[in-house]
């Protein structure tokens, strides 16, 4: 027994990843793997023969009573020469001469395993005992491979005794249709629990699943139905369950696993509404698998109505939305509160739970609200509520900037510091180093630290990305008494100067002079982005507007493209009626490009419908360029948990090696980090990297840069006004022999001219970046120019900062290994 809840434990951690074996594993390990199958078949009721034989055979046998008590001494000696060759082969001598049973044929697996024989070689429990060394070793590529060679034999030992252990590290690394057999035997059939389910079926949904929304689901709630029969079996049960699935003493008693039941359903439950999925969610309340909180799913249900796939999707609502946005929730307000309040009370008192989702939610709902109806005082509250829940820690950008929003609003007037005021003198009165957290009374006995407070906040979130409405943005600054003249010079000679000032001073700033200065070069920042992307509006406009009989070679798609055009092409795709044009990847590559330049994006969510799985452009455009596409489109629509689900289950692609050479695994995953993934997430994410670099991605992560290098020169190709800003900061912390030309090419449709002053940089570079931030048919015309002209070229998928910093260096490698002769051996990138 604590064998088994021993490995139980290393199990639980291999499957999660959160294990790799140190060097001098405790010797104790294989001793439990050798042990985990004699007590399996021991407390399932497996025993050998009598010396008797079978009742109906009188002949005599050799007496095989020894070998129960056999097998527990040899695991125990199995387990003491851990690393011994010499002993282990002695021991797999000494197995090999014994008459066979099912404990001995598993230790015969153990043993072959730790010597590295084949697991191909294996049979029956000597299976299971080699899976059991694989597992002990991390070695979780060796236990794939055994799924997908010997996929009937690996369901049968989850079907057996071993499934109690080993039928969730199997079903952990299931794809495709095992997924379905191992599904089927753990989850529908099997009576009691078996260890780590839960944690394997999170793990598949999470990862191979990920952009699968409706096997995920389907696989989730096949889970939740288990959950509840092994319920009424622990229930029906006069003691605990002899194998738990963890080792908390509460943990496998009926009513546990009913709570763990509900809280699948509850995840299950937000999942669908983050994704906007709000008739899925409905529908699970009208039917659900296990009992449901009353409370989540009155909030549910008010989250469905509004609708919003969370309160902190709608701070701040845009000036001219405010509006609607109060009339959508003025008829829950009654429930919100409701909900509200409880939550409140069992926050105030020191050690009492409450329940963080409902808090949360609802506190945001409460301020959206208030916001929108011209309650600056109480919008502030209610946002100052849930900074305070969470100590001013991972606050959302959208509540830093309903926080300086509504607590500018609200004041009168501000007591403005003077401009030499020290930001970070814990000595001097009034001074702030986090989120405003003045009392609730607002009692103002350090105005100028609050005044400082809230200016804190708003740059916060400006740093962080958020994008105000301008003219809202230029009134806060003007009360908080900066000057915004800077603001109206033309924006072409301001923007540089802007995007200095906020890369130079990325540190906090020290004073009150340096905070207005970054917080006014952010304005000036914005607005710059806001005509550059006016003057695009209007170039198109013009083109649009061209006829395309006469001899105009203004715009360099195969035809003018205008809003019409494109929303017939849509849904003819949709209606199965493009024909040739559905295989035309140019053709709907310059499509994409269309959509993601204009100000209107009405076609979005029918565009979705044809990039989905079995739609007609995703046959087009491919798998991958159909995901990016699809990454493109939900994060400009506002879905940004659904485009990073997307873009994880790219990440996952890539690592496995199924994707091009397009998609990197390393720019996914900052791609992942940009679309705000969990801590958890991006560990694991990392962690997978770190594991299939050498084998299965050469060009990922980010190289060793050698001592001494020649110089190298790289073309970077794309982005626009936004990673423009990160161009100093890049160059700043790149090697001294690494330089850069850059070609921000943003999204005019007159890409012709463009690319040929790139491919007249060709001449003089040694490599090529190319961002996915860039007109389709430039990017393909770039790829075949370059490789044409003999230099690689390097993939860019994320569009922040470290993704374009990494994709130079990792062109600059590239380069490196070119160079390097040839010795026998692969260089290190």
């Amino acid at each position: 027994m604590v064998a088994v809840r021993s490995l139980g434990r290393e199990v639980r951690d291999w499957q999660t990843g959160a294990w790799t074996r140190p060097d001098g594993t405790p010797d104790t390990a294989l001793g439990l793997c050798a042990r985990i199958g004699p007590l399996l078949l021991a407390a399932h009721g497996v025993a050998a023969r009598t010396a008797a034989g079978d009742a109906d055979d009188e002949s005599p046998r050799p007496s095989r009573d020894p070998l129960p008590a056999l097998a527990p001494a040899l695991a125990e000696l199995i387990g003491s020469v851990e690393g011994d060759a010499r002993a282990l082969r002695a021991l797999q001598g000494v197995l090999g001469a014994l008459e066979s049973d099912r404990a001995i044929e598993y230790l015969r697996g153990v043993v072959g395993g730790e010597l590295g024989d084949s697991v191909k070689l294996q049979h029956d429990d000597a299976l299971a005992g080699s899976i059991a060394s694989l597992l002990r070793r991390g070695d979780r590529d060796a236990v794939g491979e055994v799924i997908d060679s010997r996929l009937a034999e690996c369901v049968a030992l989850a079907r057996d005794v071993y499934g109690t252990v080993f039928g969730a590290p199997l079903f952990v690394l299931a794809r495709s249709t095992a997924i379905e057999a191992f599904a089927e035997v753990l989850l529908d059939e099997r009576v009691a629990p078996a260890l780590g389910i839960d944690d394997a079926v999170y793990s598949l949904v999470n990862g191979p699943l990920v952009d699968d929304h409706r096997r995920g689901d389907a696989l989730t709630r096949r889970e939740i139905a288990a959950v509840v029969r092994w319920a009424d079996w622990c229930d029906g049960v006069a003691r605990r369950a002899l194998l738990p699935q963890s080792f908390g003493e509460d943990r496998w008693h009926g009513a546990e696993l009913r709570s763990l039941a509900t809280a699948l359903t509850h995840s299950l439950l937000s999942f669908m509404v983050r994704e906007e999925r709000y008739e899925e969610a409905l529908a699970l309340l009208d039917d659900a698998p296990a009992p449901i909180d009353a409370r989540h799913e009155r909030l549910t249900r008010v989250l469905a109505a509004i609708p919003a796939p969370g309160a902190v999707a709608l701070a701040v609502p845009r000036v001219a939305e405010r509006s609607r946005l109060a009339a959508a929730i003025e008829p829950h307000i009654a429930e919100i509160e409701a909900l509200h309040e409880p939550e409140c009370k069992r926050l105030d008192r020191p050690g009492v739970p409450y329940d963080v989702w409902i808090f949360e939610q609802t506190a945001l709902l409460l301020g959206v609200h208030a916001l929108c109806i011209g309650q600056p005082a109480k919008a502030y509250d209610h946002a100052d509520e849930l900074a305070w829940a969470r100590n001013d820690r991972d606050v959302p950008i959208g509540v830093m900037y309903m926080l300086a929003l509504a607590g500018i609003e609200e004041a009168d007037a501000l007591t403005l510091p003077e401009p030499d005021f020290p930001l970070d003198d814990p000595a001097r009165p009034g001074t702030t180093r986090a989120l405003d957290d003045a009392p609730d009374d607002h009692d103002d006995d350090q105005p100028r630290g609050r005044t400082v407070g809230l200016a804190a906040d708003l740059l916060a979130a400006l740093d962080h990305g958020y994008e105000p409405d301008l003219d809202e943005l230029a009134t806060l600054l003007e009360r908080l008494g900066i000057d915004v003249a800077v603001s109206l010079v033309a924006p072409d000679s301001a923007s540089s100067h802007a995007t200095a000032a906020v890369d130079d001073a990325r540190e906090r700033p020290r004073t009150w002079a340096e905070q207005c200065a970054r917080l006014c070069a952010h304005l000036v920042r914005l607005r710059a982005e806001a005509t550059a992307t006016e003057l695009e509006r209007e170039e198109r406009e013009r083109v649009d507007a061209l006829d395309p009989t006469e001899d105009v070679t203004v715009d360099d798609e195969p035809e003018p493209w205008s809003d019409a055009r494109a929303e017939d092409l849509v849904q003819r795709l949709l209606d199965g009626e493009a024909h040739s044009d559905a295989n035309d990847a140019d053709l709907l590559g310059a499509l994409a490009d269309h959509l993601a330049s204009a100000t209107v994006h009405d076609l979005d969510e029918r565009w979705l419908a044809a990039l989905d799985e079995g739609g007609a452009a995703r046959r087009g455009l491919g798998d991958d360029a159909a995901d990016v596409e699809r990454v493109r489109v939900l994060a400009r629509v506002g879905r940004v948990s659904a485009a990073r689900a997307v873009a994880t289950g790219l990440f996952w692609r890539a690592v496995n090696g199924t994707t091009g050479p397009a998609f990197a695994a390393p720019d996914l995953a900052d791609l992942v980090e940009e679309l705000g993934a969990p801590d958890a997430e991006l560990a694991d994410m990392r962690a997978a990297m770190a594991r299939e670099h050498t084998a299965r991605d050469p060009l990922g992560g980010e190289p060793a840069i050698a001592i001494g290098a020649r110089p190298v020169r790289v073309v970077f190709v794309g982005g626009n006004e936004i990673q423009a800003q990160y161009v100093a900061e890049i160059e700043r912390a790149l090697p001294d022999h690494i330089s850069v030309d850059w070609f921000m090419t943003g999204w005019s449709a007159r890409w012709g001219p463009e690319a040929e002053r790139i491919e007249a940089a060709y001449e003089r570079a040694d490599a090529v970046v190319l961002m996915q931030f860039t007109r389709t048919q430039l990017g393909r015309r770039l790829r075949r120019s370059s490789g044409e002209a003999g230099l690689p070229w390097i993939p860019c998928t994320g569009h922040g900062r470290d993704s374009l910093r990494r994709a130079i260096l990792r062109a600059a490698a590239v380069v490196e290994e070119r160079r390097t002769p040839p010795t026998g051996k692969t260089p290190p990138l």
